[in-house]
C-alpha cells in the first residue's frame, strides 16, 4: 500500500437551477410553436390560388416579415407568463429531499405546459369557438361543457375560466412575495410571511372583483329632456321579410317585434342599391348613388374625397347642432373607415385594407394570438387587433355599444350612434345555439354550420353561379335555416341593447331605428344567391326593415304599407329631432306616414345594381358582363391599401348596371345587352317574384315607365308615381291579369 498516494478528489455535482431549466423548457416549447406556425402560414399562402395571395407573397414580403416578427412580442409575453406560473409548481413538485435532475425538471415543465395550454384551448372552445373553425363543432372536446344545463353552465364557466385562473395566479404571486419576504424579513416566522403574502393578494383580488360594482350598477338618470338622441341598429343583409313582425312564419325576431309593437313599421322600405358601401352612403347622405358618386364597392381615393366634399350627410348636420356622433361595428362596418360619412368616432373592423387583411391572416395563423390576446392586454400590445374581423364579433360590438351608451347616459349632450353588425351577412355563421335553431337536426351536409363559399371561385368568376343553380333543395333549405338563425342572433343583440337602455332611462329620450343596408337573394324564385347583382325575382335584395321608435310613443304604433326609400331616412330623422332639412338631400321626410297626416306620398322606387361579380342570365338574351374581380381591381398603397377599381373599368361597371323603376303595382327592369337594351316589365299584384314579362301586352305602361327611368338615369330627374301615372296606376292586360 502506497502511503504517499493522494486521495481521490470528491466531485461535487452542481445542483441544477430549477428556474433556469423551467425557463429553457418553456422557451423551447414556444420556439417550436412559432416555427410550426410560420411553416403552416407559408404552406397555406402558397397553396391559395388567387392573385391576391400572390400579391401578398410577391409585393408585400417585407410587411409579411415584420408582421411575423411583431408577433414574437406575444410569444415573449406568453412564455414569461407560463414561467411565472409554472416555476413555483415545478419547484414544489420536485420537492426538497433529493437533488433535482435536469430531465426531471424538463419533463415536468413540458407536461405542465401542455396541460395549461389545453386548459386555455378548452376555454377558447367554450367562449370563442369561432377561432377554431365551425367544422370543429362535432368534435368530442367541443361537447365537454356545452351539454351542461343552462342553469349551471354559467357557474361552471365562472369557476373554471375565471375563479381557478385567479387562484392559480394568486398562488404563484404568493410564492414570489413569500420568497421576497424571506430574503428581506428573515426574522419573520414562516406562517407570518405566508399570511402577509396571501392577505395582501386577496385584498387586491377583492378590490379587482368589486371595482365593476362600485359605480352602483346601471345609471338611471339619463337626460330625459332636450333634443332626442338617435340610435340606429342595423345588420348587413337583413331582409325585411324575414322578421316575424313583418309576417314571417318563424319567430325570428321577438325583441324587434316587441319594439315594432310600439313603433311605426315601414313594410316597403327600399334601398336604391343592394351593396353595403353605396347603400350606407345613400342612407347617410340622402342621395342616390349617381349623385354622391360611389356607384360600386371599390371607389378610389379621389371618388371618396369628392363625395365627402360635395355631399351632405346626417352626422355632420347633427354635429353642427351639438350632437356627439359615432359608428360602432364589426367588419361589415369597415366601410365607414373608407367613407367616414361625417362621424366623429368610428370604432369598427376593416375589411378593405389589404395590409390589415395580411396582418389578420398572420396573427390568426399564430394560434397564441386568439388563445391569449383577445382581451385588453392584447389590444394594448397589438392595437391592430381591434380592427380584425375575427376578433371583433357581434357580441363584442354589443359590449362596446352598451359601454358607449353608459358614457352618454351621464352626459348632457345628445348623441347620434349607428351600430352596424355582420350577423346576417354571408356565410351565415353564428355561434350555438343559433346555427341549429331552425335547421333540420338530421341534416349533416357541407352547409351544416355555415354556407360553404368558395372565395377563389368568386374572385375568379369561375362558374360559381352555375354551382348555385344546381344546389339540391335540402341544401337551399339548410342555407335559409342558417340565415334565419342569424336573424335571431341579431335580434338578441338588439334585445341586450334595448334592455340596457330601459335600465339607464335612455329609452325615454332616444329615437331608435332598426334597419339594414340591403337584403339578400336566398334562392328565391328566379334567383340564386348574393345581392346587388340583379333585380331578378322579387324585392328581396332591396327590401329592408325600417322600424322607427319615438320616445313616449309620440306617434301611434302603425304599419306603413306604402313605398319608402332609405334616402328618406336622414330627412325624417332630422325632422323628428326638430332640425331643418339639408338642402342637398334628395329624400323626403316620412313624418306624414308617422303622424298619419298623409296616407300616400306617391313615392316611386328607383334603383341600380352594384359591381357585377358574375354573368347575369336572361333566357334568350345576352347581357353585358365584366371581367372577374381579380382582373378589375388593385390594391392602392396611396389609399390605405384599399381595393380599388382600375380606371379602365370604371365606365364598364356603369355600362353593365341594371336599373329598376318600381311603383306600387309595376316593376320595370333595364339590363344592358351585348346587342340591344333589354327591358322587362312585371305586374307585381299577380307576379311578386317577377316570373312573367308582360311588356308586350302592356306597351303603354312599358313606354311610360321606360321614359321615366331614362330621365332618372340620364338626367337625374326623379318622378313620383302620380307623375308617372297621373290618373292612377293602370290595371294589367294579358298575362299580367292572370
Amino acid at each position: 500500500m502506497n502511503s504517499g498516494a493522494q486521495p481521490e478528489p470528491v466531485v461535487v455535482r452542481k445542483r441544477p437551477r430549477i428556474w433556469l431549466w423551467v425557463a429553457l423548457t418553456v422557451l423551447a416549447f414556444y420556439t417550436v410553436l412559432y416555427a410550426g406556425s410560420l411553416t403552416m402560414l407559408g404552406v397555406n399562402a402558397s397553396s391559395a390560388g388567387n392573385k391576391f395571395n400572390t400579391l401578398a407573397l410577391v409585393h408585400h414580403q417585407r410587411f409579411l416579415l415584420w408582421t411575423n416578427l411583431a408577433v414574437l412580442k406575444g410569444y415573449a409575453v406568453v412564455a414569461l407568463g407560463y414561467f411565472f406560473v409554472l416555476y413555483p409548481t415545478v419547484r414544489l413538485w420536485m420537492g426538497e429531499k433529493r437533488p433535482p435532475k435536469r430531465w426531471g425538471i424538463v419533463w415536468r415543465t413540458a407536461l405542465l405546459t401542455w396541460l395549461l395550454m389545453g386548459f386555455f384551448v378548452l376555454r377558447l372552445i367554450q367562449t370563442r369557438p369561432y377561432f377554431l373553425g365551425v367544422d370543429n363543432y362535432d368534435h368530442w372536446w367541443y361537447h365537454l361543457l356545452s351539454g351542461l344545463p343552462e342553469d349551471v353552465r354559467a357557474r361552471v364557466f365562472f369557476i373554471l375560466f375565471e375563479f381557478l385562473p385567479l387562484i392559480g395566479c394568486l398562488s404563484a404571486a404568493a410564492f414570489y412575495v413569500s420568497h421576497l419576504l424571506r430574503r428581506f424579513r428573515p426574522e419573520w416566522p414562516g406562517g407570518l410571511r405566508a399570511g402577509a403574502s396571501w392577505g395582501s393578494l386577496l385584498l387586491l383580488a377583492g378590490a379587482w372583483f368589486a371595482a365593476p360594482y362600485l359605480g352602483g350598477g346601471p345609471r338611471v338618470h339619463a337626460r330625459s329632456h332636450g333634443p332626442p338622441n338617435i340610435l340606429i341598429l342595423a345588420s348587413d343583409s337583413l331582409r325585411g321579410d324575414h322578421l316575424s313582425c313583418n309576417g314571417y312564419p318563424r319567430p325570428t325576431s321577438p325583441n324587434i317585434d316587441a319594439l315594432a309593437a310600439k313603433s311605426v313599421n315601414f313594410q316597403k322600405m327600399m334601398t336604391p342599391t343592394a351593396s353595403t358601401l353605396e347603400s350606407l352612403t345613400s342612407i347617410m347622405t340622402s342621395q342616390f348613388p349617381h349623385t354622391h358618386g360611389l356607384q360600386h364597392m371599390y371607389p378610389s381615393k379621389a371618388q371618396v374625397e369628392k363625395m365627402l366634399s360635395s355631399s351632405p350627410n346626417l352626422a355632420d348636420a347633427l354635429e353642427r347642432r351639438g350632437y356627439q356622433t359615432s359608428v360602432l361595428g364589426d367588419w361589415c362596418a369597415g366601410v365607414f373607415n373608407v367613407t367616414k360619412c361625417g362621424f366623429d368616432e368610428i370604432l369598427a373592423s376593416d375589411f378593405d385594407d389589404f395590409r390589415l387583411y395580411i396582418s389578420q391572416t398572420v396573427f390568426t395563423a399564430h394560434f397564441i394570438m386568439p388563445l391569449y390576446f383577445d382581451n385588453k392586454l392584447g389590444y394594448a400590445l397589438f392595437p391592430q387587433i381591434r380592427s380584425f374581423a375575427s376578433f371583433v364579433t357581434p357580441e363584442v360590438v354589443t359590449e362596446r355599444v352598451i359601454k358607449k351608451l353608459d358614457d352618454h347616459a351621464d352626459a348632457d349632450q345628445p348623441f347620434f350612434m349607428t351600430a352596424f353588425y355582420s350577423c346576417t351577412h354571408l356565410p351565415y355563421y353564428c355561434p350555438p345555439p343559433y346555427h341549429e335553431r331552425y335547421a333540420d337536426p338530421e341534416y349533416d351536409g357541407k352547409n351544416k354550420y355555415k354556407m360553404v363559399f368558395d372565395v377563389d371561385a368568386f374572385v375568379k368568376g369561375s362558374g360559381i353561379e352555375e354551382q348555385w343553380k344546381n344546389l339540391p333543395p335540402k341544401e337551399v333549405q339548410q342555407i335559409v335555416d342558417l340565415y334565419d338563425g342569424c336573424v335571431n342572433f341579431f335580434d338578441d343583440q338588439v334585445g341586450h341593447i334595448l334592455q340596457h337602455m330601459e335600465k339607464t332611462g335612455l329609452m325615454d329620450n332616444t329615437i331608435i331605428v332598426v334597419m339594414a343596408d340591403h337584403g339578400d337573394d336566398l334562392f328565391d324564385p328566379n334567383t340564386t344567391f348574393s345581392h346587388g347583382l340583379t333585380f331578378n325575382g322579387g324585392d328581396q335584395t332591396n327590401h329592408i326593415p325600417f322600424i322607427v321608435y319615438t320616445p313616449g310613443q309620440r306617434y301611434a304604433p302603425r304599419s306603413v304599407e306604402r313605398l319608402a326609400r332609405t334616402i328618406d331616412a336622414a330627412p325624417t330623422l332630422l325632422e323628428l329631432a326638430g332640425l331643418p332639412r339639408e338642402p342637398k338631400f334628395e329624400g323626403v321626410s316620412l313624418r306624414p306616414y308617422l303622424d298619419g297626416s298623409s296616407p300616400d306620398l306617391s313615392l316611386a322606387f328607383f334603383g341600380e345594381t352594384s359591381y357585377l361579380f358574375f354573368k347575369r342570365s336572361i333566357p334568350g338574351e345576352e347581357p353585358k358582363h365584366i371581367p372577374p374581380l381579380e382582373d378589375t381591381t388593385y390594391v392602392d398603397g396611396g389609399f390605405d391599401f384599399h381595393f380599388v377599381l382600375r380606371p379602365e373599368y370604371q365606365q364598364l361597371v356603369l355600362d353593365t348596371k341594371e336599373r329598376c323603376l318600381r311603383t306600387e303595382k309595376w316593376k320595370l327592369i333595364y339590363t344592358p345587352g351585348e346587342y340591344h337594351p333589354i327591358f322587362r316589365l312585371y305586374d307585381l299584384s299577380t307576379d311578386p317574384h317577377c316570373m312573367r314579362d308582360v311588356k308586350l301586352e302592356n306597351n303603354d305602361v312599358w313606354q311610360t315607365m321606360q321614359e321615366r327611368l331614362r330621365l332618372w338615369v340620364e338626367e337625374k330627374k326623379e318622378s313620383r308615381i302620380r307623375d308617372i301615372f297621373p290618373t292612377g296606376e293602370p290595371e294589367a292586360r294579358g298575362l299580367g291579369a292572370l
